[in-house]
């Protein structure tokens, strides 16, 4: 029998310094150890059923990480998710897992967005973070390339961080600019120049795919395949 589970994990403090292959490698080696079936591609080089979500900028950490993989037994996602951050001994956390029905697409055919929180340190005051995220968006000529975007902070508290919704990779044949992380952070890093304010943390915080007008994560799109 074969069996498809979508799951999430994490990838933040120091391990965002590996590249989008070390964490594939690393997730597929715990899976190996955790003695879990997976199923393997046929060819003269078999690797495991196993898809990934699009990759995010080396530095930037991320809290809503992808991937499906396709088992050869019949395991609950709650026992798959025990089995493997057992394996993976907290280098990164798998915080949750769900079966997907028959007819879903692959994640790398189906995100359409990448949620980041930019978050600054320093003097922020009089609506400066604001003025400054607005001139990025228009120097970089990123309006077509950004689903959404704000500034805000805790309640109460100055604005300290940037949110931006961007289109993937992936959305490219359902949009025609794509979201580049990198060429944002260069930018604002230039019009942060002279001032105390710098960037603190890149996190990736969620994985959207737009369905019916609406922006899912890939968990909530699984409903409708069932």
């Amino acid at each position: 029998m074969e069996k498809k589970l979508r799951f999430r994990f994490s990838k933040t403090g120091m391990l965002k310094y590996l590249s989008h292959l070390d964490m594939i490698n690393m997730i597929i080696r715990a899976i190996r150890r955790a003695g879990i079936k997976v199923k393997y591609s046929a060819g003269f080089n078999p690797r495991p059923v196993i898809t990934f979500g699009p990759p995010i900028p080396l530095g930037a950490e991320s809290e809503a990480e992808y991937a499906d993989v396709t088992l050869t037994e019949n395991i609950s996602p709650d026992d798959f998710v025990s089995a493997i951050n057992l394996k993976l001994e907290q280098k990164v956390i798998i915080s949750r897992a769900r079966e997907i029905p028959a007819g879903v697409k692959s994640l790398m055919s189906q995100a359409d967005i990448a949620e980041y929180e930019i978050c600054l340190t320093g003097d922020r005051t009089g609506g400066r973070l604001r003025e400054m995220a607005d001139r990025v968006m228009q120097h970089q000529d990123m309006k077509d390339s950004v689903y959404q975007a704000s500034a805000g902070g805790e309640k109460g508290q100055e604005e300290d961080r940037i949110i931006i919704c961007g289109y993937t990779k992936t959305a490219k044949g359902r949009n025609d600019r794509v979201f580049k992380l990198r060429d944002l952070l260069e930018a604002l890093e230039r019009e942060l120049s002279g001032t105390d304010i710098s960037i603190e943390r890149v996190l990736k915080k969620q994985l959207f795919i737009l369905k019916d007008g609406q922006k899912l994560t890939p968990f909530e799109v699984l409903r409708f395949y069932v």
